[in-house]
């Protein structure tokens, strides 16, 4: 039986939820902002929401309805919308509404669940909406809790088995912008319906089908060299005195000459 992942919230602290939602708010106005000039969003949910920053970001952006799910660590949070936006639940479980929204947001989310959730949980957020905004992490990202780092073709193909199609919309306009998160520049992707009127207004804003996938952001390859640099430098620190001291300890225990005798 496999063992469930902690819930995602349970790994970070309220601070981290306070400082990631003033860090994150700009992004999600940036993103969200990109996306309502294409097509209608007056409804949005966000599956994986943490305290509710992209829910406020939309609802500020027009969004009339907005609705958010999370685990159930965050009925213990302080939050940025009302409390009865969101629903708390374990996101292992399907995550079911029987409304269908212009916007199904879930970023950063996936990672943090078990390979053998991964394909209801697409199909529990293409069930919500005909647009889904999605990404998560790649493999060798890092970060607390993840168990199912992915490349983005990977979810693809879990999308494409529910007739939904990816678009890389976002990435080519944000993808310079060092006000939003590297992670999202990186891994964001929509996925919509085929046949969908929401295919047919993208289609008509000049929307097309990625020519790739699997892409690493330099800043976060940039990072991760950093990161490893340090890491083999310290290595090889401890090497050298690793090897010093073997070397001194050998001159200390060095048998002195025997003194001659008479």
């Amino acid at each position: 039986m496999q063992r469930r992942s902690k819930s995602p919230g349970k790994l970070y602290s309220q601070e981290f939820h306070a400082d990631r939602d003033a860090r994150t708010r700009l992004t999600a106005e940036t993103i969200l902002g990109q996306f309502a000039r294409w097509t209608a969003m007056d409804s949005v949910c966000d599956v994986g929401c943490g305290v509710g920053t992209w829910l406020a970001a939309a609802r500020d952006l027009g969004a009339g309805c907005v609705q958010g799910f999370e685990g159930p660590w965050g009925e213990a949070v302080e939050l940025v919308v009302e409390r009865g936006l969101i629903r708390f639940g374990d996101l292992h479980e399907p995550v079911a509404d029987t409304r269908r929204y212009d916007l199904v947001i879930s970023l950063e989310v996936a990672e943090h669940l078990n390979a053998a959730r991964a394909p209801g949980f697409v199909a529990d957020l293409c069930a919500l909406g005909d647009v889904v905004l999605f990404s998560a992490a790649i493999p060798g990202q890092g970060g607390t809790g993840h168990v199912n780092e992915q490349w983005q073709s990977y979810w693809a193909g879990h999308f494409a088995a529910q007739g939904y199609q990816a678009h890389d919309a976002i990435r080519p306009l944000v993808w310079d912008d060092d006000q939003v998160a590297w992670w999202y520049r990186q891994n964001i992707l929509l996925y919509v319906r085929e046949g969908s009127p929401a295919a047919t207004a993208l289609a008509g804003a000049g929307l097309r089908a990625p020519v790739y996938l699997d892409l690493v952001h330099p800043a976060y390859y940039t990072m991760f060299e950093a990161e490893h640099g340090l890491r083999r430098l310290k290595r090889k620190a401890r090497d050298l005195i690793r090897s010093a001291s073997q070397h001194f300890d050998g001159i200390v225990r060095k048998p002195s000459a025997a003194a001659p005798n008479g």
